[in-house]
């Protein structure tokens, strides 16, 4: 009888996990003009006319910056280039935690009973061309969730790419060569080529 008091307090307490605000979430919203910065200065690093042996240069991004970006330019952006109704219904925000070397990403999902926050620490890495965003210990509030969750979400259970390059209009491409999350900050390392 113990034994089910006991597992009938560990369920509810779980449960009620479900609507609690992850304590890395910041609830701030940055300013605009930091994600117009540095959306211009990536912009003037991407356009820049390059020396030859000078194509390749490196970035680094705080999380303030990712963030602001997040809040500010992420749907702008993705509303300009796949139209306004790109957005998914009832996704709230975005945010990022970098904690030294350890990068967590959430979204804000809101829904007919409040909203909740979805979540998981995730590593970055650069293969064949693609950025990979490989996702363990995922969340919802505060409680963890089975990664077979994820299988719903991302096609690739707890893994999910995108394209390392960005076509550029003046003919060439810049291309992601490498990514690491180091000393609280997500570095880039960048190469601008001909097609």
């Amino acid at each position: 009888m113990l034994l089910v008091a006991l597992l009938c307090v560990f369920v509810v307490v779980q449960l009620a996990g479900l609507n609690n605000t992850p304590e890395w979430w910041v609830n701030e919203t940055p300013d605009n003009e930091s994600a117009v910065r540095l959306e211009n200065a990536i912009t003037t690093q991407l356009t820049a006319i390059r020396k030859p042996g000078e194509e390749r240069w490196s970035v680094a991004l705080s999380e303030d910056e990712i963030n602001a970006w997040l809040s500010h330019r992420l749907r702008p952006t993705i509303e300009t280039h796949r139209g306004d109704d790109a957005w998914p219904d009832g996704l709230g925000a975005l945010r990022v935690e970098i904690n030294d070397d350890q990068l967590f990403v959430g979204a804000m999902i809101e829904h007919s009973a409040g909203r909740s926050f979805a979540w998981s620490d995730c590593a970055l890495s650069i293969e064949d061309g693609e950025l990979f965003v490989r996702f363990s210990t995922p969340r919802v509030g505060t409680t963890r969730v089975p990664t077979r969750v994820l299988d719903r979400v991302l096609t690739n259970g707890t893994t999910t790419s995108l394209r390392a390059s960005l076509d550029l209009e003046d003919g060439r491409t810049a291309r992601i060569l490498a990514v690491r999350v180091h000393g609280g900050r997500i570095e880039l390392v960048i190469e601008i080529r001909q097609k």
